[in-house]
């Protein structure tokens, strides 16, 4: 997946390992998968590539432009 983001000139998508983080990405998975809900897990991956984003924005010194 992060493969695909980065070929398209988007940042990977970061899943943080820390429990909670970990918890919401099975679960959305999980529904995505079992249930065919993928808005939460889309929705988890955007904001990991949104925050993967910002990362380089601040190291780039392009924050809240």
């Amino acid at each position: 997946m992060n493969f695909i983001f980065m070929q398209h000139g988007y940042p990977p998508a970061i899943v943080k390992t820390n429990p909670e983080q970990r918890r919401k990405y099975y679960e959305a998975l999980e529904k995505a998968s079992v249930e065919g809900e993928a808005t939460p897990f889309i929705q988890l991956i955007a904001a990991c590539v949104e925050e993967s984003l910002r990362h380089y924005l601040h190291a780039l010194g392009m924050e809240d432009e």
